[in-house]
Protein backbone atom coordinates (compact mmCIF):
# COMPACT_ATOMS: atom_id res chain seq x y z
CA UNK A 1 0.00 0.00 0.00
CA UNK A 2 2.83 2.43 1.00
CA UNK A 3 4.94 2.21 -2.42
CA UNK A 4 1.44 2.40 -4.18
CA UNK A 5 0.97 5.67 -2.44
CA UNK A 6 4.37 7.02 -3.13
CA UNK A 7 3.96 6.30 -7.11
CA UNK A 8 0.65 7.89 -6.76
CA UNK A 9 2.64 11.63 -5.75
CA UNK A 10 5.20 11.17 -8.04
CA UNK A 11 2.79 10.76 -11.11
CA UNK A 12 1.14 13.79 -9.99
CA UNK A 13 3.91 15.66 -9.24
CA UNK A 14 5.34 15.34 -12.90
CA UNK A 15 2.27 16.17 -14.60
CA UNK A 16 1.88 19.42 -12.79
CA UNK A 17 5.58 20.12 -13.71
CA UNK A 18 4.77 19.61 -17.25
CA UNK A 19 2.00 22.65 -17.19
CA UNK A 20 4.31 24.67 -14.85
CA UNK A 21 7.61 24.23 -15.93
CA UNK A 22 7.70 27.29 -18.40
CA UNK A 23 6.94 30.38 -16.44
CA UNK A 24 8.78 28.70 -12.87
CA UNK A 25 11.87 27.57 -14.58
CA UNK A 26 12.43 30.48 -16.72
CA UNK A 27 11.70 32.67 -13.94
CA UNK A 28 14.08 30.42 -11.66
CA UNK A 29 17.07 30.33 -13.63
CA UNK A 30 16.86 34.45 -14.48
CA UNK A 31 16.79 34.86 -10.94
CA UNK A 32 20.28 32.40 -10.33
CA UNK A 33 21.80 33.86 -13.51
CA UNK A 34 21.32 37.33 -12.58
CA UNK A 35 23.00 36.49 -8.83
CA UNK A 36 25.49 34.46 -10.08
CA UNK A 37 26.89 37.92 -12.25
CA UNK A 38 26.33 39.75 -9.35
CA UNK A 39 28.51 37.67 -7.32
CA UNK A 40 31.14 37.89 -10.02
CA UNK A 41 31.08 41.69 -10.47
CA UNK A 42 31.55 42.13 -6.82
CA UNK A 43 34.28 39.62 -6.76
CA UNK A 44 36.57 41.40 -9.77
CA UNK A 45 35.62 44.98 -7.98
CA UNK A 46 37.06 43.86 -4.83
CA UNK A 47 39.77 41.85 -6.83
CA UNK A 48 41.09 44.84 -8.65
CA UNK A 49 40.39 47.38 -5.82
CA UNK A 50 42.96 45.13 -3.47
CA UNK A 51 45.69 43.73 -5.65
CA UNK A 52 47.59 45.87 -7.50
CA UNK A 53 48.51 46.12 -11.32
CA UNK A 54 51.62 44.44 -11.34
CA UNK A 55 49.82 41.03 -9.65
CA UNK A 56 46.86 40.90 -12.10
CA UNK A 57 49.28 40.95 -14.97
CA UNK A 58 51.10 38.18 -13.23
CA UNK A 59 47.91 36.31 -12.67
CA UNK A 60 46.74 36.87 -16.47
CA UNK A 61 49.87 35.52 -17.71
CA UNK A 62 49.64 32.69 -15.08
CA UNK A 63 46.17 31.96 -16.83
CA UNK A 64 47.00 32.15 -20.09
CA UNK A 65 50.22 29.74 -20.18
CA UNK A 66 47.80 27.28 -18.56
Amino acid sequence: MHNRRINHNQRNMKRRTRHGVTFAERHHTSDYSALILFAFLVIIITAVCSIDDGEILNWFNKLSTR
